[in-house]
């Protein structure tokens, strides 16, 4: 039964909206409107099967979009229509926000009327003045971030209401938009370095609070920034330590190479010379032995590459097995 009234009240409202602005209605909404008119009464329908009126809703929810059914319903059914209260707006919620915009503004008006509130204290900062003074600056300051984040609002609900889309699911996310208002327009009017001419009077921080309070958005892109370019210069720091690191032990590790290579160089030279002297086999493979524990100790110690070592070994054997079988020769 609930779902029945749900969709006969919202079928009711959208035709309402759709005569109200003058739209052309299709023929087969029309067929089917003698629905509605056989439940007006609002009882449970026993002749009426469900999925006509679940067409005849979704039919004339395509004829109002891009306007809610529920939001229809919702302005449709405002207890106070065409009473005083109405003035404030068509919704509880848009009113609620109504009256906390009018007494934002009463309380800047009022504050501004105190003799604290002048330029000396404006334009001083929360460290140079405490007791009453400083509360009445505050206070200064949130009415008039008050007056931002309670604009913003009913400018954006009144978008939603003109077009018909505002959904009562989200009055919650208004209020938390005015209090994140409060705190970014404190924030930008008390945080910020401004120090002005005490002699000429100044509405800086008045309107930072202001700006602050209508974009709270705009407060916490500053603080990411400044939290980011923070913590980018400890990264940076960071990443040449890292990079001069890297540097070192690369120019290390060429270093170490090189000096293996001349190793090996000079070992390979010397049995050069043990061959172009006729040294006998015993004293060849001798030779060839140091040279591969040498290659082998390097090569573990990450001196000389395990491949090149691996090569060098090779071609050792195949010459030492070449001097045991008496083929080479001698220039």
């Amino acid at each position: 039964m609930q779902l029945r009234m749900q969709l006969i009240g919202e079928s009711e409202s959208m035709l309402r909206y759709a005569f109200g602005r003058g739209m052309e209605i299709p023929q087969a909404i029309q067929e089917m409107a003698g629905l509605l008119e056989r439940t007006s009464d609002h009882n449970e329908p026993s002749d009426t099967l469900l999925i006509d009126l679940i067409k005849l809703h979704d039919q004339l929810a395509k004829l109002v979009a891009p306007a809610m059914p529920s939001t229809l319903q919702l302005l449709d059914h405002d207890a106070t229509n065409g009473s005083w209260v109405s003035m404030f707006g068509p919704l509880p919620n848009i009113r609620r926000l109504t009256l906390a915009s009018f007494l934002c503004t009463c309380g800047f008006i009022i504050l501004s009327m105190s003799p604290t509130v002048d330029s000396i204290n404006v334009n001083s900062d929360i460290y140079h003045l405490s007791g009453v003074p400083l509360l009445v600056i505050i206070c200064f300051l949130l009415t008039s971030a008050g007056m931002g984040s309670t604009f913003h609002a009913l400018f954006q609900m009144q978008k939603y209401i003109t077009d018909g889309t505002f959904d009562s699911r989200y009055d919650t996310t208004y209020w938390i938009r005015i209090g994140l208002g409060f705190v970014a327009g404190l924030l930008l009017a008390v945080m910020l370095p401004l120090h002005a001419n005490a002699d000429t009077p100044t509405i800086a921080k008045p309107v930072l609070a202001l700006l602050g309070g209508f974009s709270s958005g705009l407060v916490f892109r500053i603080l990411k920034r400044l939290v980011d370019t923070v913590e980018s210069l400890f990264h940076s720091d960071m990443r040449e330590l890292a990079n001069k690191t890297a540097e070192l032990q690369l120019a290390s590790t060429k270093q170490d190479l090189l000096k293996g290579r001349l190793d090996v160089a000079e070992q390979l030279i010397d049995l050069r010379d043990q061959l172009a002297q006729g040294k006998s086999n015993e004293q060849i493979n001798a030779s060839l032995s140091i040279l591969l524990d040498n290659l082998m100790s390097k090569s573990s110690s990450g001196v000389f590459p395990a491949s090149a070592t691996a090569i060098l070994g090779n071609t050792e054997a195949i010459e030492s097995h070449k001097l045991a079988n008496g083929t080479i020769t001698v220039q």
